[in-house]
């Protein structure tokens, strides 16, 4: 029942995630599984409502576009426009220069800055070249650890 919202609300989903008989709730649940031809590569997994989805697609584009390893990845600043309200947080150290936050608020989007951390992420990137296990978990996150056996 936590899932749902009991009432319309900002920043919420409207009428679509209203407690009604035999409706299921939104979920933003997303483990994630990154294969290369056909085998596992990357796993990852975050809680954070819903900024899920938002943190698995930035560390994928960092692992892939960026060239990070999975702990720079995970590590990296992260931003979120959650539909409602109409504005994009900004983590901080998310927007490294004053040029691109101008260039990005100069084309109508509101910005606001933020020191909380949502999706703290806890990955693995399976190596098989040199068949090791790297985890990776949010630095930012008071319980992250990763380990192995």
């Amino acid at each position: 029942m936590p899932d749902f919202n009991s009432t319309v609300r900002e920043g919420g989903f409207g009428k679509a995630n209203l407690i009604e008989p035999g409706k299921r709730p939104l979920s933003s649940m997303t483990p994630t599984i990154v294969a290369k031809d056909g085998k596992p590569v990357w796993v990852i997994g975050n809680p954070g409502g819903t900024t899920i989805i938002a943190t698995n697609v930035q560390i994928i584009l960092n692992l892939i576009d960026f060239k990070m390893d999975i702990a720079e990845a995970v590590d990296a600043p992260r931003i979120f426009h959650g539909w409602s309200p109409d504005e994009t947080c900004f983590q901080k150290g998310g927007v490294t220069t004053k040029e691109a936050r101008k260039e990005y608020t100069s084309m109508g989007y509101k910005v606001k800055d933020f020191n909380w951390t949502f999706g703290p992420a806890m990955c693995i990137h399976i190596d098989r070249t040199n068949k090791l296990f790297y985890g990776a978990a949010d630095r930012r996150s008071p319980d992250a650890l990763a380990a192995g056996y």
